[in-house]
């Protein structure tokens, strides 16, 4: 069974093939990333306000590991991971 950090790590590898250079992992998985210890219970992108977030969603969540369920973006089996894409701070 997956836990959260490493759904969190693989989710972000899967939205760097999908979108490439194109978004900032802000928040608490990018502290884990940077060797923090905090914990967090989702993860947080930031895109271009010019991104077209439903089509966005629709790619990501076509992708392996990627649901979305009412709306919700989620990734990862087990302890899955909520995802936030955001268009500014």
């Amino acid at each position: 069974m997956s836990t959260k950090a490493e759904n969190a790590r693989a989710y972000i590898q899967a939205v760097e093939k999908c979108l490439g250079n194109c978004f900032v992992l802000i928040g608490g998985a990018a502290m884990q990333l940077l060797g923090s210890n905090r914990t967090t219970n989702d993860v947080d992108i930031l895109v271009s306000a010019k991104e077209n977030i439903s089509t966005l969603i629709s790619v990501l969540a076509d992708q392996p590991g990627f649901s979305n369920i009412g709306g919700g973006l989620r990734f990862g089996g087990g302890e899955a991971v909520t995802i936030d894409i955001l268009t500014k701070l």
